[in-house]
This record gives C-alpha cells, sequence and structure tokens, in this order.
C-alpha cells in the first residue's frame, strides 16, 4: 500500500551524550563474526525497549536504546525509539535533534523517518512532518507508524475516507502498538469498540496515568448510554435565526456573545464557544432541569488549578432559538457557576449545520450544509456531546440516514467515510485544521513563518504561547492581566510587543498582545498551538464555519 499526496491536501545536554555514544561505536571496525554476535545481542536489547517504551518507562527505554547504539551505530530503530521517548516525556528539541540525527545517520531507514514525521507534527511543523512519512510509507519496508501519522493528519483535515484506510492499513501491519491500536479503535462502532477498549486497558501501555483514567471514564460511558444517544431535530426547518445575547464582564465591558437556551423547560443562557466542545451547564441550572447523573467525568479549560469535577446526563429536550431536540447528552460541571456563566454551549454541536456567526449584527445563522455528490438527504442532529469523549480518533464520520430511522438497527448504525468537499459556493472559504472541537489555522506572526493558531470565542481576548512571542517580539512581565478559564486562574501572564497576525485573508496589528504559557493545550492537542484568536479580533468579523469539512470563512 503506497501513499502520495496531492498539492491540494498538503497544508501549510541529553543529545550530547547520546551523539558521543553513537559516534564512538562508527569508529570501531569489529570483525565479521562479532558483527553477526553484536546484531544479535542489539535485536534483543531492541525488543527489551520496545518493551519499555510500549509500558511507559521511558529513562529506562532511553538506555536501552543508547546501549544499542553503542553496538550499532547505524540502528535507525534505536534512534526512532529514543526520540519516540523523549516525546513522551514532552522534552520536544531533544526529540528531533535525535530524530534529526537518526536521518543524517540512516538516511534509508523509514523508521527514523517516520519518528522525525511525529516529532514534527507535535511542533506543528505539518507539512514536513507528512513529507517523512510519505518516504517512510512509500519505502521498501513499509512502516506502521507512519500510516498511522498520515492517519492523523487525514483526521486533521478532515480526509476521513483517506484516514480511515491508513489507520486501518497502520493496524494490519502492527496491532499491538498503543498508539496505532487506540486511534484503529475509535473508528470502531459502538460494540466493536467498547470489546477492543477493555482489551485495550487490560494491558500495560504508555499511557499517562491521566490518559487512561479519562479512557476508563470513555469506555464507563459508552457502556452505560446504551445503543441510541441521538440528540435528533424533532422541529420542523433547517434555517435558523438566533439573536446573540451579550455576555458582559461587568456593566460596561462585553466578553462575549451567547445564546439563550431551554433545557426541560428550565431558561440559560450560554456562552457560544468555538473553543469548547458540546453543551455544559453549571449544577444549579442542571438540578432545575432535572438533569441526572449517568457517569461521572471531569472538565478542564485554562488556568493552573487542574480540572473540575463533572458529570454527564441527559435532557429530554433542549430548544435553541426555532429549532427543538430531543433525548440530548450534556455535561455538567460541579459548581453554581462556569466562568461567571450558566455555561457554555461549543458552536460544534451545530457541526450538522453551516453555522455564520454574524457578530455585527448579533445573530447565529444554521443553515443546511451543501449536499456532497450523490447523497441523499441526511438526518440532522444536535452533536451535544462533548467531542474529547466521543473518541479517540475521528469524530465526524457521518452516520447513514435510513439506520437512523430504523430502530432495529440503531445498535448497528452504519458509519461512512468521506473526504472533504469544497462545494463551489464555498471556494473562497479557508481550510483549517480540527482536532476534535479545537479549529487550528495556520496564521503568520509578523514576518515569520505560519504557526497554528485556535478559533474561539470564548476568550476574551486573543492570546500568543509564551514561546511564540519571544521568537518575534519583546516581552514583558505584566501583573496587571488576569486571566481565568475553566481550571482557574492562569499565572505568570506576559505582554508581548507589536505584534502582527495574518490569517484568512486579514492582517492584525496588535500592541501588548498577551501572552503565557499554551504547553498544556498543545500537549492536550497533540500539536503546537500557538496561539487563539479570541472575541476581540473575532467580534469584528462575520464568520462562517463548516465543521463537517474544516473549512472557515471570515468577512469584515
Amino acid at each position: 500500500m503506497s501513499c502520495s499526496r496531492s498539492q491540494a491536501q498538503r497544508a501549510f545536554p541529553f543529545l550530547l551524550s547520546f551523539v558521543l555514544l553513537a559516534s564512538t561505536s562508527a569508529q570501531q571496525q569489529p570483525s565479521a563474526n562479532a558483527t553477526l554476535s553484536t546484531g544479535a545481542s542489539s535485536g534483543v536489547l531492541l525488543k527489551e525497549a520496545t518493551k519499555l517504551y510500549q509500558e511507559g518507562h521511558f529513562d529506562d527505554a532511553i538506555a536501552k536504546f543508547q546501549t544499542v547504539l553503542q553496538q550499532d551505530s547505524k540502528s535507525g530503530q534505536a534512534y526512532a525509539g529514543a526520540a519516540r521517548c523523549l516525546l513522551k516525556q514532552e522534552k520536544v528539541q531533544d526529540a528531533l535533534d535525535v530524530a534529526r540525527k537518526g536521518v543524517s545517520t540512516v538516511p534509508d531507514d523509514p523508521a527514523v523517518h517516520s519518528a522525525l514525521g511525529e516529532v514534527l507534527f507535535r511542533k506543528g511543523a505539518i507539512y514536513d512532518a507528512d513529507v517523512e512519512w510519505v518516504k517512510a510509507a512509500n519505502s521498501a519496508r513499509p512502516n506502521a507508524r507512519a500510516f498511522w501519522g498520515i492517519s492523523r493528519l487525514d483526521f486533521a483535515m478532515s480526509m476521513y475516507a483517506q484516514g480511515k484506510k491508513h489507520i486501518d492499513h497502520a493496524h494490519e501491519l502492527d496491532p499491538q502498538d498503543p498508539e496505532i491500536r487506540l486511534e484503529w479503535i475509535g473508528t470502531l462502532r459502538r460494540p466493536d469498540r467498547i470489546r477492543e477498549l477493555e482489551k485495550y486497558l487490560a494491558d500495560v501501555t504508555d499511557d499517562d496515568p491521566k490518559v487512561r483514567e479519562a479512557l476508563q471514564r470513555r469506555l464507563q460511558r459508552l457502556k452505560e448510554e446504551g445503543p441510541e444517544t441521538n440528540c435528533s431535530l424533532v422541529s420542523p426547518g433547517k434555517h435558523t435565526d438566533i439573536k446573540l445575547e451579550h455576555m458582559m464582564i461587568d456593566a460596561h465591558h462585553l466578553r462575549g456573545y451567547g445564546l439563550s437556551v431551554n433545557i426541560n423547560g428550565v431558561s440559560a443562557r450560554l456562552l457560544l464557544d468555538t473553543g469548547a466542545s458540546g453543551l455544559l451547564i453549571n449544577k444549579r441550572i442542571a438540578e432545575k432541569a432535572g438533569i441526572k447523573p449517568v457517569v461521572r467525568g471531569q472538565v478542564s479549560g485554562f488556568g493552573d488549578n487542574g480540572p473540575a469535577e463533572a458529570y454527564a446526563g441527559y435532557s429530554d429536550s433542549i430548544k435553541v432559538g426555532g429549532l427543538e431536540f430531543q433525548h440530548c447528552r450534556l455535561d455538567v460541571a460541579e459548581r453554581r457557576s462556569i466562568v461567571g456563566e450558566d455555561g457554555l454551549v461549543g458552536a460544534d454541536v451545530f457541526g450538522d449545520f453551516l453555522v455564520t456567526l454574524d457578530f455585527p449584527n448579533e445573530k447565529l445563522s444554521l443553515d443546511e450544509l451543501p449536499k456532497r455528490p450523490g447523497e441523499a438527504e441526511q438526518a440532522i442532529a444536535l452533536n451535544s456531546e462533548a467531542s474529547a469523549e466521543k473518541s479517540s480518533g475521528p469524530l465526524t464520520g457521518t452516520s447513514d440516514a435510513a439506520a437512523k430511522k430504523d430502530a432495529a438497527r440503531s445498535a448497528e448504525t452504519v458509519w461512512r467515510w468521506n473526504d472533504r468537499y469544497i462545494a463551489p459556493e464555498m471556494k473562497s472559504f479557508t481550510p483549517i485544521y480540527r482536532f476534535g472541537h479545537e479549529l487550528l489555522i495556520p496564521t503568520q506572526i509578523n514576518d515569520g513563518p505560519a504557526r497554528l493558531f485556535m478559533i474561539d470565542t470564548g476568550s476574551v481576548t486573543t492570546l500568543i504561547s509564551s514561546d511564540a512571542a519571544a521568537e518575534v517580539t519583546k516581552v514583558h512581565g505584566d501583573p496587571y492581566t488576569t486571566i481565568r478559564g475553566m481550571s482557574g486562574t492562569v499565572k505568570n501572564v506576559k505582554s508581548a510587543d507589536n505584534v502582527v497576525l495574518r490569517f484568512g485573508h486579514f492582517r492584525q496589528q496588535n500592541e501588548d498582545l498577551v501572552s503565557f504559557d499554551l504547553s498544556s493545550l498543545s500537549r492536550s492537542t497533540g500539536t503546537e498551538v500557538s496561539g487563539v484568536l479570541g472575541f476581540t479580533v473575532l467580534r469584528l468579523l462575520t464568520m462562517k464555519i463548516d465543521y463537517r469539512d474544516g473549512l472557515v470563512d471570515f468577512k469584515y
């Protein structure tokens, strides 16, 4: 199975000791018999090191990989393994240095190209990662992790049919690799996903304990929900305009826009947030609406206080504007207020529509998405389930309309995988990367290369990461600015001077741009998020979002 990309699909102290070991080994000239013996020993060590990596013992695995390089300075698998260990430890620059050393030492080894692709993807160098993965996938010895990497990029680019094909092939090549296995599980139907996730959690893997805990919650949720969880539209019509409500910081300052939402007859004002997912309400609203806990969990966001306790439950009815949806799941935070509001509504809940956020005219418009060629009419639902809990893999496979209508087949919903479709009337839209609910758009900072910024109407202001800001301008401490999010107050807030941002068709000059460490956001996303386009810039625009195809359009 080969892989290629068309131009239209493309997106825009440890190391020293490690290299010394490899260089010393390269100067040795063993005899033929010694070489055979060393090769056998290296093979055993590689298996041991890989097992340690897959079980999460990264320091021990690195030591083993170093020993392999002492014996065989051209072991691409050892370079690749060490780079992946460092990446798991969030030592991204060290991982990049080791992977590049491996590629320069053994340029024909697909394992090091695949590992380099993984590190570049984590750093946000999406195009460069793709180049490395395609090299590894097209080699004489196709690399399973290369196909896994390509599938991650496919899903981020809304190329779901390609992504499904590539993750299936990766799983065929190496069904025991934890990352490949988990991504593959996320593409299965509910009964198969439950079964495979149980098997996965029964094994020892390299997952962070917090990730493993989240997987346990996901499994519990999948089991307790039952087969039919569709939050279906029951009111007529596929177009509506909804008035946006002012959400205030105080009597004089607007912090964002929200929606009036009726939950089981209880009115709530929810902040409309493209940086959030699903429906999240506070405990007070949930108690009034009679939302009972189904499964416990946690929610998190900006802030240094860690995640907050939450639970998932069901609402019989949710009304937004002229639309009514029934049997909808939502999340409830175990607190009386959520960043000062009744709750949040992620714009992705309207992912079955073309979403227009017309901030200048203060309205939300929902319209039918363009049909793909040959596509039958699709049922419309409110995607009230937080996408972080939907699956570990792609989140927007479209269920067959006939299966939705046939209750007898509800447990066996047929999933169809479609690639991004750009309708003729949407040629002006900008392709973005979608990581779950997060919408990341390439953004140029001053005259530097494009970085990935998250489109986040729930952020009061536009933000830039401390690292990205330090590369392009002066950064200084800002003790007078306070940033609060779902996870409390952000520490060590700074201010960045003279930052020009270019995204879509727009250019914006910024003085004293708020800056702080966004590494936790990048870590959870899986790629570098260098900033956030917040309400201060987005409120000037009319923004259209096609969640299905990963497209946005801005008009000033």
